[in-house]
């Protein structure tokens, strides 16, 4: 008799465990990386028109051996600049190393990419171990030669 009694309650227990941790499960959100392996689809974030301004972009394009460098002239003190650096990390989803920044030598920023494990809010990790890093320059950037340094680590952990 005690034997069932102790059972019962023993199944009790089990059964409050499971209902808990169901409920758990259906009121708990689920939790996502930023990674997909056919990419992330990119969406306006803001949008608008520039007024009393010029919208003035410099770059170079295709693939070169870090560190890359472009050295341009501004005509006035920016009211806003973002530098855009795309990396490739070798083909592979699992690619992880390092992009520094620099902007006139003034603001060095480094970034370290973890692959598909990627969840930072300005680096954007698209598949096979290709990233676009969004780097705020605004407050480095002035009337003048002006110079935006790219390196990476190539695949060396750091």
């Amino acid at each position: 008799m005690m034997k069932n009694s102790i059972i019962r309650m023993h199944l009790r227990h089990i059964w409050s465990a499971l209902l808990l941790a169901g409920f758990l499960a259906c009121i708990i959100p689920a939790v996502s990386a930023l990674y997909t392996f056919e990419g992330i689809p990119l969406e306006v974030a803001a949008q608008g028109e520039i007024e009393g301004g010029d919208l003035l972009t410099f770059g170079t394009y295709g693939l070169s051996e870090p560190p890359a460098e472009v050295t341009f002239t501004l005509p006035s003190d920016p009211a806003w600049a973002r530098i855009y650096t795309a990396v490739w990390g070798g083909g592979t989803e699992q690619y992880s190393g390092w992009t520094e920044i620099s902007a006139n030598n003034i603001k060095k920023t480094r970034y370290t990419l973890y692959g598909d494990k990627d969840v930072q809010e300005n680096v954007y990790s698209s598949s096979h171990g290709t990233y676009l890093i969004a780097s705020d320059a605004g407050d480095v950037l002035r009337e003048g030669k002006n110079t935006v340094r790219v390196t990476t680590s190539r695949g060396r952990r750091g």
